[in-house]
């Protein structure tokens, strides 16, 4: 692919800049510029020799980043690291992408980018490192030491991130990713629509899972349900076919059988334990 200078914003694209004259803290960091932006299609970036390192902190949409060697997706919960020097082209592949991002200078502050890979990585910094960056942008008229406070905080996430070895930034991603699924316990997963969602094949995320769980995927979704279905048999009045519906089994009866199984008593008797308890 021949990598050109490129920059399309579509009239529905909204960003909001971080300027060293507006956060002159910026300065001492070698962070050229940074920003927030909440995109809409058309957007494309195209840099064909790019003079500075740049970092995009995805939190929602998706991206697709293409590179001399590889094409990625961008998603939420990433870091993508683009390297001063090298090539690249980010486009927007979804409805909508909200994102931070930071232009640093190549200077020996930002060494450890001198062997950096052109890369997506999983990155659970993304969401607290964005939201700092929109407290940032509140602090521009306000004092100089509640912006360098809030720029401290967002050098050590973004170091932690940097610095994390791959396979635990694969595990953090993971625990992540297990607890929003707690929000969306009535879908029906499956193992591969569990792997698709956090980028990697099926083995690997059996792997994975048995390192931070000790169980398998949909073991580890199973033990969420069920402890969801404890927490809303206990604290609600819901029936059981209306419980079993809200974490994602079809009918009472498969419910109340994996339920017994995984907890010991049907769930009407573990029910029954909140009133013997009061």
């Amino acid at each position: 692919m021949d990598f050109e200078e490129i920059l399309t914003l579509g009239p529905e694209c909204r960003e909001s800049f971080l300027t060293q004259q507006d956060i002159p803290e910026l300065k001492s960091q070698e962070i050229k510029i940074a920003g927030i932006s909440r995109l809409k299609p058309p957007y494309v970036v195209s840099r064909k020799d790019p003079d500075i390192h740049t970092l995009l902190f995805t939190v929602r949409g998706e991206g697709i980043l293409t590179t001399v060697d590889d094409r990625q997706t961008i998603g939420p919960n990433t870091l993508t690291v683009l390297r001063a020097r090298q090539p690249y082209r980010f486009e927007i592949s979804s409805d909508s992408w909200d994102m931070g991002w930071m232009l640093l200078n190549p200077m020996p502050e930002w060494s450890l980018f001198d062997n950096a890979e052109q890369e997506v990585r999983p990155c659970f910094q993304s969401v607290p490192i964005y939201h700092l960056f929109s407290i940032l942008h509140h602090e521009i008229e306000g004092a100089a030491v509640a912006r360098q406070n809030v720029l401290n905080q967002i050098i050590s996430y973004l170091n932690t991130a940097l610095l994390e070895n791959r396979e635990n930034r694969r595990i953090r991603q993971l625990e992540l990713f297990y607890t929003h699924l707690d929000e969306q316990l009535h879908y029906p997963w499956t193992v591969n629509a569990l792997a698709k969602k956090i980028y990697c094949s099926v083995p690997h995320l059996h792997r994975l899972c048995q390192q931070a769980f000790g169980r398998g995927p949909m073991q580890q979704l199973t033990w969420l349900r069920m402890e969801k279905a404890k927490q809303l048999l206990l604290q609600t009045e819901w029936s059981i076919q209306e419980i079993a519906s809200r974490i994602g089994y079809a009918d009472a009866f498969n419910f109340s059988t994996r339920f017994k199984k995984s907890v010991g008593v049907a769930p009407s008797h573990f029910r029954a334990l909140k009133g013997a308890l009061q």
